[in-house]
């Protein structure tokens, strides 16, 4: 295709909202270590504990598979059980008894699978037609600019990698390979179940086999996941279940600001805003998760089905990352996918002499979504996560309103793959 001067204004607008939100939290960061001290001010960009995901289970590494595994250490196993998967040959590596090694392997294939994702990002961008100075301009701001890396990296969540399968299965629907996509959505779904939202690209097109199979994939995985645990798969199942519950009540039925700050599901809005009644959260996380799932299934089905498949990946994506009643920061990784898909699309209708009605909004909302905003500091309070859950409900409006792709699905796979 025919290289064009310049960057569509969408682009731009991503560019410009996360350059100048980046600004404002630097400016905001220094003006608050002036003020409060180094910690105070550093306080939102270095959380305490560093890389603390990541060696908070070293201690049940050594009972592995046996029932000592759930009782040992200071925390429970939160993760649903094939979590062990990818943990876990991080913590093998340590047996060579070289400092570090565990997490400098994890930092190793969490950059390198990104490096990848961009490098398949530029090629896409060159293919629908940027300039590859422009295209190599939009993917260094977006490198600089990357607070949901950062924030994965720098707490050693799994989600720095788990997004990549979630690329690599929308990738694979792209190109049609369904039962490719299939897999790979049922594997990320065991890790952390939200994932399996993405079965639903597959309504559309009929493709309720692979569906199945996904879903046997998750099925298989979360056993084997158990078994490994634990020998007793049904005493393995309880105790993990037992721990996601106990999660859930620490992270969502309480309202502690530390981990709010990070925190931008709608149910952590809808805490923040209401603190000053003393709700009962037990009792209204339970009426916020059947209300949120039907609400978001009912659009999905009577609107997202009839959009091209960019809008359904934008709403599955803002599904997945802000429904849950707790979603911390690190989920935010997924947002890529949506953003290379939309920015793409942009390029090649950009190309063409017209850019796509809308797609101005939704990229600086993904920026919003995506971008440094520690200035949002009320009373020694980061509402940063308020305000990314602001983001994501307009996004996942946009994705409901009006066409992103093209109108032809074969078009819309074009964009994508070239």
């Amino acid at each position: 295709m025919q290289e064009r001067e310049g960057m569509p204004t969408g682009l731009r607008w991503f560019l410009w909202a996360s350059a100048l939100l980046t600004a404002a939290s630097a400016v905001a960061t220094a003006w608050f270590c002036a003020r409060g001290g180094l910690q105070y001010g550093l306080h939102w960009i270095f959380p305490a504990e560093a890389f603390f995901d990541l060696g908070d289970y070293r201690q049940h590494m050594p009972y592995l598979h046996s029932q000592q595994f759930f009782t040992i250490g200071d925390y429970p196993w939160y993760y649903p059980a094939p979590a062990i998967f990818v943990l876990e040959p991080f913590y093998a590596l340590e047996r060579f008894h070289v400092r570090h090694l565990g997490f400098a392997a994890y930092l190793l294939a969490a950059l390198a699978g990104s490096a990848y994702a961009a490098r398949m990002f530029y090629r896409r961008l060159v293919e629908a037609g940027l300039t590859a100075r422009a295209a190599r301009w939009f993917l260094g701001v977006v490198g600089l600019t990357a607070y949901p890396v950062y924030f994965a990296l720098q707490r050693g969540n799994i989600e720095a990698l788990l997004w990549l399968l979630l690329a690599a299965g929308c990738w694979s629907c792209a190109r049609k390979r369904w039962l490719m996509a299939a897999v790979l959505f049922g594997l990320a779904g065991s890790v952390k179940l939200y994932p399996l939202l993405f079965l639903a690209l597959m309504i559309r097109p009929r493709k309720y086999k692979e569906m199945v199979a996904g879903a046997a994939v998750f099925a298989a995985s979360t056993v084997a996941g158990m078994w490994v645990l634990e020998p007793d798969v049904v005493d393995s199942a309880k105790r993990v279940a037992a721990g996601i519950h106990e999660w859930t009540v620490d992270y969502a039925q309480t309202l502690g600001f530390d981990a709010a700050a990070a925190d931008h599901s709608i149910f952590q809005g809808i805490k923040q805003i209401t603190q000053g009644l003393h709700p009962n959260y037990a009792r209204e996380m339970n009426v916020y998760l059947v209300v949120a799932g039907v609400v978001a299934m009912f659009c999905f089905l009577l609107r997202g089905l009839k959009m091209p498949m960019v809008n359904q990946v934008l709403f599955l994506t803002c599904g997945m990352v802000m429904l849950p009643p707790a979603s911390f920061d690190y989920t935010l990784n997924a947002l890529y996918i949506p953003l290379a898909w939309l920015a793409v699309a942009e390029v090649q209708s950009w190309r063409m002499g017209r850019e796509i009605a809308g797609m101005r909004w939704v990229m600086a909302l993904l920026a919003v979504a995506m971008g440094w905003d520690v200035f949002l500091v009320v009373g020694g309070q980061l509402y940063a996560g308020l305000g990314r859950m602001v983001a994501m409900v307009g996004l996942m409006g946009l994705a409901l309103w009006r066409p992103l792709g093209a109108e032809r699905e074969d078009s819309v796979m074009g964009m994508v793959v070239g």
